[in-house]
């Protein structure tokens, strides 16, 4: 799923051990300015998003992802796997910049399902594991994130009449906000299927 996002990338400059970040083509030099950036980018992507005056589809999306705990949890694991060895605290400080930037550009996917108003009613749940699964019902279809770990990321769609499907959409476009128009337009179309 890291591909659903625009890349985030840190890079440790090891002369003085100063640590840089990269985010939809900027550079910045503090965890403050990396992090602001990437609220703003969600913030205003949101704010982008007009509401359909009536809703396309009278069933509820539950709508699931995992906490921001899980992230951390698992890209931690995932280092330790890779390195052989624990993060140091500097390590750790880019890991949990790093998660918080991504959690929240792929929590601004289930924001603007919600307030796109395209299910009659949304339900959010913030999951304290990485593999959860959901089951829809003849009124209900849901939408989640799932993460064995770090690296395996994967959202689905599950509605009664089709089942359990990896939610694919068009992940071409260059920026975030792009990218979440096209995931909306993927989840309109489910919605109006059944």
């Amino acid at each position: 799923m890291k591909n659903v996002i625009v890349s985030i990338l840190v890079i440790l400059v090891l002369s003085g051990c100063a640590t840089r970040y990269s985010f939809e083509g900027q550079q910045y030099d503090s965890k403050e300015t990396f992090l602001k950036a990437v609220e703003d980018k969600a913030a205003n992507t949101l704010a982008s998003i007009t509401p359909f005056k009536a809703p396309l589809s009278n069933k509820k999306l539950i709508m699931a992802m995992p906490s921001e705990q899980v992230f951390n949890k698992l890209s931690e694991e995932l280092f330790i796997k890779i390195n052989k060895k624990e993060p140091n605290s500097l390590q750790k400080e880019m890991l949990s910049n790093l998660n918080r930037s991504s959690y929240l550009m792929i929590k601004i996917f289930f924001d603007a399902i919600q307030k796109k108003n395209i299910y009659r009613e949304t339900q959010f749940i913030i999951m304290q594991s990485g593999i959860e699964t959901f089951t829809p019902s003849s009124n209900v279809d849901v939408f989640y994130l799932n993460m064995t770990d770090a690296k395996s990321e994967q959202l689905y769609f599950a509605s009664e009449k089709n089942g359990r499907e990896i939610f694919g959409y068009d992940r071409s476009a260059p920026t975030v906000a792009g990218k979440v128009q096209a995931a909306l337009e993927a989840i309109q179309i489910r919605a109006i299927r059944d």
